[in-house]
C-alpha cells in the first residue's frame, strides 16, 4: 500500500490550523498516512496549537526550527519524511476530500515522479465545493527543462513528489526564500513532471502563505531559483539558456520600474531589450545582476542587497 507523507510548514499560522487539520484527517482513499508538521518559528502558539491537535494521530512527526523561510522548512520536512509519496501544502491550506486520491490517480496514470496541481482561493475554505475530475483525471506533461525555463511564473501550486526524487542533488534550493520553484526544475533535468489545472485545495484570501507569495517575492525566487539552476547546470543547451534569460530580464525590468521607478534608460531595460534580440553575453553574470531589480523591494533574499 503507498503511503503518503504530508509535509506542513506552518509559520504563524494559528487561526488557519483547525480547518487545515480537518482536511487532511477527512482525505479519502487506500493509501496509508504519514503527518510531518514542521513549525518556522511561529509566534502565535501555532505549534503548542499542533502539538494538542494532534496528539493522537497515528505516524505523526512534529519538528520546530527558528524561522528560516518556507524553503527551508520544507527541506526540513522532506529530511524526516519516510513515505512512497510526498506532498507538501502551507499550514493555511485546506484539501478537498478527494484531492490525495486524485494525484495518486494522476500520478500512476500519467507516470509521473513530481505532479503540480492548482489550489485558489475562496471565502469558507471548510465548506468549498470543489469542481474535481474525475477518478482518472489527466495531468498535462511538462516537455522537460526548457519548458518551465521559457514559461511565464507558475501560480501556486501545491507539489507531490515520488519520495526517490530527493536524492537528487540540489532539488530544494533553501537559499530561495519559496520552495515552489526549484524542486520541479531539478526534477525536470531527469524527470516526469506534470501539471494538474483542477484545484483540490484553498485557503483564505489573507492567507499568510497568499502573501508571502504577494508583491515581488515569487517573482524574485523564480529568477533567483532560475540562476542559481543555470549556474549549477552549465551543460543546458544555449536556447534554454537564452530562454530563461528572456524571461527573468522581462522580470527584472517589471520589477525596476515598480520599486525603482526606471525608465528607459535603466540597465534592466536595456538588459531585457539584448536578450529578446539575442545579443551575445555571459548568461549567468547577466541572471546575477538582473536579481539587484528588487534591491529595496519588501522580499525575502539570502543575500544582502547588491550596492
Amino acid at each position: 500500500m503507498t503511503q503518503v507523507s504530508y509535509i506542513v510548514a506552518v509559520d504563524t499560522q494559528r487561526p488557519h490550523l483547525e480547518a487545515m487539520l480537518a482536511g487532511l484527517r477527512g482525505q479519502d482513499g487506500d493509501f496509508s498516512r504519514e503527518f510531518v508538521f514542521v513549525d518556522d518559528g511561529s509566534d502565535d502558539g501555532s505549534f503548542e496549537f499542533l502539538i494538542e491537535k494532534t496528539r493522537c494521530w497515528p505516524r505523526t512527526l512534529l519538528i520546530q526550527q527558528r524561522r528560516q523561510g518556507p524553503a527551508a522548512a520544507a527541506l526540513t520536512g522532506a529530511k524526516a519524511a519516510t513515505g512512497d509519496r510526498w506532498l507538501f501544502l502551507d499550514g493555511d491550506v485546506v484539501l478537498a476530500a478527494g484531492a490525495t486520491r486524485l494525484l495518486l490517480a494522476a500520478a500512476q496514470e500519467g507516470g509521473l515522479d513530481m505532479l503540480l496541481a492548482a489550489r485558489t482561493v475562496c471565502g469558507a475554505p471548510a465548506k468549498h465545493a470543489f469542481d474535481l475530475p474525475g477518478d482518472a483525471p489527466q495531468a498535462e506533461v511538462v516537455d522537460g527543462v526548457h519548458a518551465l525555463l521559457s514559461g511565464a511564473q507558475p501560480p501556486t501550486r501545491l507539489m507531490l513528489m515520488r519520495r526517490g526524487l530527493f536524492r537528487d542533488p540540489g532539488f530544494f534550493d533553501a537559499g530561495v526564500y519559496l520552495p515552489d520553484f526549484a524542486p520541479p526544475l531539478q526534477a525536470a533535468l531527469a524527470h516526469r513532471v506534470g501539471v494538474l489545472d483542477a484545484a483540490v485545495g484553498c485557503s483564505l484570501p489573507d492567507a499568510p502563505s497568499l502573501a508571502r507569495r504577494g508583491g515581488g517575492q515569487a517573482e524574485y525566487d523564480f529568477s533567483a531559483a532560475v540562476a542559481a539552476f543555470l549556474a549549477a547546470h552549465p551543460e543546458l543547451p544555449a536556447r534554454s539558456r537564452r530562454a530563461a534569460l528572456c524571461g527573468c530580464a522581462r522580470r527584472a525590468w517589471r520589477a525596476a520600474r515598480a520599486n525603482r521607478g526606471a525608465g528607459l534608460t535603466s540597465r534592466f531595460f536595456w538588459l531585457y531589450i539584448k536578450a529578446l534580440l539575442r545579443v551575445p553575453m555571459d548568461v549567468s553574470a547577466a541572471l546575477d545582476d538582473s536579481l539587484a531589480a528588487w534591491d529595496g523591494a519588501d522580499i525575502r533574499r539570502s543575500a544582502p542587497p547588491k550596492g
